[in-house]
């Protein structure tokens, strides 16, 4: 479980206070002006990157009014896991939510009754439920509703002013963390300000996702985090976790065995050279 904050496009400094108090995501919005969502709150693609670049995993929430394949294709080339914001003001929950999540392939926020349809839970990427009881749940979903297979994520307060910034807060499931950290989920490089030890932990907690997933599911669709219709996902799942397994093994050889370790105290020798 991860903490998390969405917000107005924050400055460098004020990512630097977030990321510094063990915040781990900074949720941003994208759009256009008039879509339905405050224009103010708005951010380019450089603030998206300028998150992923502090270190903080990212995520933008999106108008239902805009285009469904206008939000995928910017997602897939952006690597910002789109979520779709379903409240009043913006786009109200209805009949079109469902095809607009299959042609967005974006993740779903709202309060409780936006989560569900007249099946049962909607499927999307991801749920956030937006829950306010003034308390901190420390859980990423509630109770007393039934758990969607996919990432969670629980915003649970508010408008509150933190870290020189206004921000809503919100525990989310490690995956946000894992597939949309820094570096855009780019592998074998693009980390951004994390460590070699961080670097480390990242890449054997991908394989324990991995492993886990396939184990509940006893599927090899389980592989990887969000469901799809596709015929050929199978086999791009078991190439997918091949190549991670692959580059995880190259990138852990080439860490070094002191890495992230305290500095020495007692080094001795003699510098030779000249200064200049």
């Amino acid at each position: 479980m991860i903490a998390g904050v969405d917000c107005k496009p924050p400055t460098d400094a004020q990512l630097a206070a977030m990321k510094a108090s063990g915040v781990q995501l900074c949720g941003l919005y994208h759009g256009v002006a008039g879509d339905g969502i405050d224009p103010a709150h708005l951010a380019s693609d450089a603030d998206f990157d300028r998150v992923r670049n502090a270190g903080l995993a990212t995520l933008a929430y999106v108008s239902g009014n805009e285009n469904p394949v206008a939000i995928r294709n910017w997602s897939q080339a952006t690597g910002v896991l789109a979520v779709v914001d379903v409240e009043r003001f913006i786009r109200s929950d209805g009949d079109w939510v469902d095809a607009w999540l299959v042609t967005s392939e974006a993740g779903l926020y709202g309060n409780g009754s936006v989560h569900f349809n007249n099946s049962g839970l909607r499927t999307a990427a991801c749920h956030i439920y937006a829950g306010y009881y003034g308390y901190d749940p420390t859980e990423t979903w509630p109770s007393w509703l039934p758990r969607p297979p996919t990432a969670c994520g629980w915003q649970f307060q508010g408008t509150t002013y933190l870290y020189g910034a206004a921000v809503d807060l919100l525990w989310l499931d490690d995956a946000f963390s894992l597939k949309f950290g820094p570096g855009g989920g780019t592998i074998g490089g693009g980390f951004g300000t994390l460590t070699d030890i961080e670097i480390q932990a990242r890449f054997v907690a991908v394989l324990e996702a991995i492993a886990g997933n396939r184990e509940a599911t006893n599927d090899l669709n389980g592989a990887l985090f969000y469901p799809t219709t596709d015929p050929n996902y199978g086999k791009f799942a078991q190439l997918f976790e091949d190549k991670v397994r692959a580059i995880v093994k190259a990138e852990l050889d080439k860490l070094p065995a002191s890495s992230g370790g305290a500095a020495p105290t007692n080094l001795t020798g003699t510098i030779t050279g000249k200064l200049s």
